[in-house]
C-alpha cells in the first residue's frame, strides 16, 4: 500500500473510532478541576445566585468536595465512561440566614446523589440525572 493510502485509511480508522466513542471533548477534563456553579433544575433551569460562592472540586483522589455557599461538603466519587458516582457526600450544618441560599444549596447536593451523566463541553460540565440537571462553568 502507498503511503497516501496509507494516511487516507489511518484518518479513516480514527474517524470511525471518534464516532463510535462519542467524541465528546473532555478539556479541561474531569480529574483535578475546579467548577462554580452556574445553573441547576429541572424543567426550567435556574441561574445561580449571583455572589455566592459556589464550587465543586473533583480531587485526583477520587475525593470530591466544595461549597454550595453556607456549607462545605465532601466524599467519595468515580468516573465510568460518561457516567459519575457519588457516594455518601458529608455536608456540614451551618446555619444560613438567606433562605435563597439554603434553598439552592439543598436543590444542588440533592441532585449530586448516586450514579449521574456527566458532559464536559469547553469550560462547561454538565451532570445530568432523571432527578434534575446541574451546570458548572471552570473556575
Amino acid at each position: 500500500m502507498d503511503k497516501n493510502k496509507k494516511i487516507v485509511m489511518l484518518l479513516f480508522c480514527g474517524m470511525v473510532v471518534c464516532v463510535f466513542s462519542g467524541c465528546v471533548t473532555q478539556s479541561p477534563g474531569l480529574v483535578g478541576t475546579t467548577w462554580k456553579l452556574d445553573s441547576y433544575g429541572r424543567e426550567v433551569m435556574l441561574s445561580a445566585l449571583p455572589d455566592v460562592d459556589t464550587y465543586i472540586t473533583f480531587g485526583k483522589d477520587g475525593q470530591v468536595g466544595g461549597s454550595m455557599g453556607c456549607n462545605h461538603f465532601g466524599g467519595g466519587y468515580s468516573v465510568s465512561g460518561d457516567k459519575i458516582i457519588f457516594g455518601s457526600l458529608a455536608v456540614t450544618e451551618m446555619y444560613c440566614n438567606d433562605t435563597r441560599i439554603m434553598g439552592q444549596e439543598a436543590t444542588v447536593l440533592g441532585y449530586l446523589t448516586g450514579e449521574k451523566t456527566f458532559m464536559i463541553v469547553g469550560d462547561v460540565l454538565t451532570i445530568s440525572g432523571s432527578d434534575g440537571s446541574v451546570v458548572f462553568k471552570i473556575k
